[in-house]
């Protein structure tokens, strides 16, 4: 979703207008008092649904708690100014901003070709990195997919991460030739999304690449030894048989 909510209402709360009607459109947990929401090109936006949620007197305000009628305090100060610097962070791109680099794949234990054959394995990896309001450090997750798509995806399969922020792993290229594209499309709340691609094309086995004899074709190579052995026969048995001549009878 392009939009979620950082802050709920209590489960008590309701939402009404104060003059006119008084039907509650909203009760519960379900309104939002502070939500944010992020666009497709990241850019981002916070709303509030108070701005007594910023002020000093909150900020330095206990936190009690009412129980059997008798008042406790929790906390000599309250969290709002934590949350407040969070959402500074956040909506100003200084916290949840990820980048990618130095994507990678070719043949394992090998080079990266110009063109991959069907069937081979594949080795792939990408470094991604968090920003930490200070300097880019490696991204640590473990569920950032890779898809191997050509119009549909044919292999989507989780990266591993070595904790450095490198993620990394081994495939096998399906049975279909054409051009394929190695895409990660990374969406996670609170994240800048992160879309990076690489196109290749991969070609069938050349001629003489295929197995020189494959065993579900045996039967074939039976029938046509079978045909060769019994032609062979048939010339032979045409070419040298000499029919007994008959006898005719005479006066």
């Amino acid at each position: 979703a392009l939009n979620y909510p950082l802050l709920k209402a209590s489960p008590s709360a309701y939402v009404s207008k104060l003059t006119g009607s008084k039907k509650q459109t909203k009760v519960g947990r379900s309104p939002s008092l502070v939500a944010a929401l992020q666009a497709r090109n990241h850019a981002r936006v916070v709303v509030s649904g108070s701005l007594d949620l910023f002020s000093d007197s909150l900020y330095d305000a206990p936190v009690k708690k009412i129980q059997d009628g008798k008042t406790t305090t929790v906390s000599e100060r309250s969290g709002n100014e934590d949350l407040a610097n969070i959402i500074t962070r956040w909506v100003f791109q200084e916290k949840g901003a990820l980048r990618s680099r130095n994507l990678q794949h070719n043949l394992v234990g090998g080079f990266k070709p110009d063109m991959y054959t069907i069937k081979d394995k594949v080795e792939f990896s990408v470094i991604i990195e968090e920003w930490n309001g200070k300097e880019w450090v490696p991204y640590q997750a473990n569920d950032v997919q890779l898809e191997v798509r050509m119009l549909d995806p044919y292999i989507r399969t989780t990266l591993k991460n070595d904790g450095k922020g490198r993620f990394y792993t081994i495939f096998t290229l399906p049975d279909v030739y054409g051009v394929f594209t190695f895409r990660i499309d990374y969406q996670r709340p609170g994240y800048a999304g992160l879309h990076t691609f690489d196109r290749i094309p991969v070609r069938p086995f050349r001629h003489n690449q295929y197995e020189r004899f494959i065993d579900s074709a045996y039967p074939y190579y039976a029938g046509a030894f079978s045909m060769l052995v019994g032609l062979c026969l048939f010339s032979a048995v045409f070419l040298y048989h000499k029919d007994t001549p008959s006898k005719v009878k005479t006066n």
